[in-house]
């Protein structure tokens, strides 16, 4: 059996743990932010860090033809995704919350199945359906349960959002590379959140509420 080097092992677990982090911090943000204006001040804070890293690194440049889907990817995976993200956490637990957007890869499976012409095999559509029993018993806990409008509802729409920029993003990444797509795709996200930052930045709550946005930050980047 080949040994794991510790510098990889570490680095996936750092990058879980911040993952997992978000939920909880995001709801200790809200009672000092509007769920828009939230989502504007992280970003806006990431992409401070990814514009000097592209000043570093100079990447490619995206082509034209790409720029409509960087664009939609942006909106949808960036902007729509954590607008909605925020909204849901208002009432839907950061637990639930949790596993409730661990359902985009469910949804992306699905949605490659209807429309990429991809196969999923027999033990695909088990954990499917596996997973959708899961949302339903989970959904159903939660204030307002699977009710239109509900909180579970809007974190179903946000795992959606995730599960199409998985989706879209495919093609950018062959061409491009991981690291620069995501850079890009996050610009493009806090540049479309950027009208509610004025009023983030109005709100005056503090340091405390600052800090927040920060360990956020460190999440998103």
């Amino acid at each position: 059996m080949v040994p794991h080097k510790p510098v990889p092992v570490l680095a996936v677990v750092a990058a879980l743990l911040s993952w997992a982090c978000a939920y909880p911090v995001v709801r200790l943000a809200l009672p000092f932010f509007a769920p828009v204006p939230l989502a504007a001040a992280r970003y806006m804070v990431a992409a401070c860090l990814v514009i000097c890293w592209l000043c570093v690194k100079r990447p490619q440049l995206p082509r034209l033809k790409d720029l409509p889907r960087f664009l939609v990817c942006g909106g949808i995976g960036i902007a729509l995704y954590n607008i909605l993200f925020n909204t849901g956490e208002q009432t839907v637990s950061a637990g639930a919350a949790s596993l409730l957007l661990n359902t985009a890869p469910f949804l992306a499976a699905i949605a490659a199945v209807l429309f990429l012409n991809e196969r999923l095999t027999r033990w695909g559509w088990l954990g499917s359906l596996i997973s959708f029993t899961g949302v339903v018993i989970i959904g159903s806990g939660q204030p307002g349960g699977l009710g239109f409008g509900s909180g579970t509802t809007v974190m179903l729409a946000a795992a959606l959002c995730s599960a199409t920029y998985y989706l879209l993003q495919r093609p950018l990444v062959t061409r491009y590379g991981a690291l620069v797509t995501t850079a890009y795709i996050l610009l493009i996200g806090a540049c479309l959140l950027l009208p509610r930052l004025p009023c983030a930045v109005s709100t005056h709550n503090g340091w405390q509420a600052w800090a927040l946005v920060g360990v956020l930050r460190r999440v998103v980047s």
